[in-house]
């Protein structure tokens, strides 16, 4: 099948670029509500923009978004690049379970002016729960009625409406459930949050439009980078390095998590990783898209991607990266829609919720041993479930520069548990690659997860050991390192 047969396949919403089977067909149209995102955001914005005015005349001062992978990311990534807006909350996005990040962003707040956004398309997502009972007994023992500081973003008849309707929360939006997590930058999940901040949202949606006329044309950057993508696949390219100027590689994050978890299964995918320009020459699997100034010259390898001038403009390269990589999807034979290994990890860390977590210090090869087992076509991934503070990421930093220094190869640095939400599927699902380090963060703090028989402590290490279980059930090569108080003088100390 032609490429541009591919494209008008696409906007004819013909799910038999994807898949043969009649049912995984009937799957991907029920997950095609993205290309009408756009035009559902102009449709509703007025209802956004007042909703946003309302929360900022009360005078709420922060946003705390509690939401895992494509549910939080949009936003986050819009909040970073625009910076703070005068006369605006601010915005944090809480997308962790470590007892240790959770008390950071709580001394950050004062509860009596903080709104918080739950979003989750099933309204099941453990983590995002688990944050809203939470906090909401936080406001309770505050003295604060919940309900006045809550707001849901969620599907229709999900588990998060009920809870909504129940706890009488101030708004809840209603996303079209055609939309997938990953896809929904451009609806309620991504511009809800950035209007609370003062984000011009309708500029970011005006753009989307444009952009999305522009490839249903044939003509717009996003058929481009799809064509460009599965060249490179075919080729033997499935390392895809992302240049990004320091102003907007928070956009970098969004991408991964698009292009990682649309592509990464039955074996095959596009590893997006965030890199520097090789001076020179470079492996010959990976290639590279690059923003900003490009002093090499392009070829099927090297795409410059032009500069982000404004905000707005992401809205755009939403679009753009949503159709590129649903169109790579065709090219591979992926359906770019599903997650099948998400839900593995899942599985194990209900089990060991149910069955109590181990007391693992160290399984696996050590890391002098993972480095020696990189091959020529792999890459090393850290898997880091631990609150991302200044040292922490300061001594991470110091750990994957080690390996860099010992290797030509992609190292990629992940935070748990929200990486199980996005690139945890090419981890399981992709290629056999990828040499894993799991670092599971156990101070020995802990906070109360009300209504659960468990804490936050004991779901991070859940999650940390479900991971990691399903990595050798997939016969992943990973080894388990469990971090402790001194977590700067541990990361220090592992060794290369």
């Amino acid at each position: 099948m032609s490429f541009n047969s591919l494209i008008r396949g696409l906007f004819a919403r013909d799910a038999s670029i994807w898949a043969d089977d009649p049912i995984e067909q009937a799957k991907i149209i029920d997950r095609l509500g993205w290309l009408d995102a756009p035009q559902f955001a102009v449709d509703h914005m007025d209802e956004i923009n007042t909703f946003a005015e309302e929360i900022r005349t009360e005078g709420f001062q922060h946003i705390v978004l509690l939401a895992m992978g494509g549910s939080c990311l949009a936003p986050e990534v819009m909040a970073r690049i625009a910076g703070a807006q005068v006369g605006w909350p601010r915005l944090c996005a809480l997308d962790s379970t470590s007892p240790d990040k959770i008390e950071i962003v709580e001394e950050e707040l004062t509860l009596a002016t903080t709104l918080f956004v739950v979003a989750s398309k099933s309204g099941n997502t453990i983590e995002t729960y688990s944050l809203y009972l939470y906090f909401r007994q936080q406001l309770i023992d505050a003295g604060l009625f919940p309900g006045n500081h809550m707001v849901a973003i969620t599907d229709a008849g999900s588990n998060l409406e009920s809870v909504a309707a129940r706890d009488e929360f101030r708004a809840c939006f209603i996303n079209p459930a055609d939309i997938g997590g990953r896809y929904s930058a451009i609806s309620y999940f991504g511009l809800v949050p950035a209007a609370l901040i003062g984000i011009n949202v309708q500029s970011v949606a005006a753009s989307a439009m444009r952009a999305l006329a522009e490839c249903q044309a044939g003509t717009g950057r996003g058929v481009c980078l799809g064509e460009w993508m599965g060249r490179n696949w075919q080729v033997g390219r499935d390392k895809m390095g992302m240049v990004l100027p320091v102003d907007i590689e928070p956009f970098g994050w969004w991408i991964e998590q698009l292009v990682a978890e649309s592509l990464g299964k039955q074996g095959k995918g596009i590893l997006p990783w965030r890199a520097e320009m090789p001076e020179s020459s470079y492996p010959d699997d990976m290639f590279f898209a690059v923003w900003g100034e490009l002093e090499s010259k392009e070829d099927l390898s090297i795409m410059h991607q032009g500069a982000l001038q404004t905000t707005s403009e992401l809205g755009a390269e939403f679009v753009h990266w949503e159709i590129a990589t649903a169109l790579a999807g065709a090219v591979l034979e992926v359906n770019p829609f599903d997650e099948p290994n998400v839900t593995e990890a899942k599985q194990v860390t209900s089990r060991i919720l149910a069955e109590g977590v181990e007391n693992l210090s160290l399984v696996g090869a050590p890391i002098s041993s993972l480095v020696s087992q990189l091959g020529s076509k792999d890459y090393i991934n850290v898997l880091a479930y631990l609150p991302d503070t200044d040292e922490v990421k300061y001594s991470l930093g110091r750990l994957i520069n080690k390996i860099r220094d010992l290797t030509d190869r992609p190292v990629i640095l992940s935070w748990g548990p929200r990486y199980l939400h996005s690139t945890g599927q090419l981890h399981k699902g992709g290629p056999n690659q990828g040499v894993f380090l799991v670092l599971a963060g156990d101070t020995g703090r802990d906070k109360v997860i009300p209504e659960q028989a468990y804490g936050f402590r004991t779901l991070l290490l859940a999650q940390a050991q479900g991971d990691f279980k399903v990595l050798q059930e997939k016969d992943r090569r990973a080894t388990y390192i469990k971090i402790s108080d001194d977590m700067v003088g541990d990361l220090e100390n592992l060794g290369i």
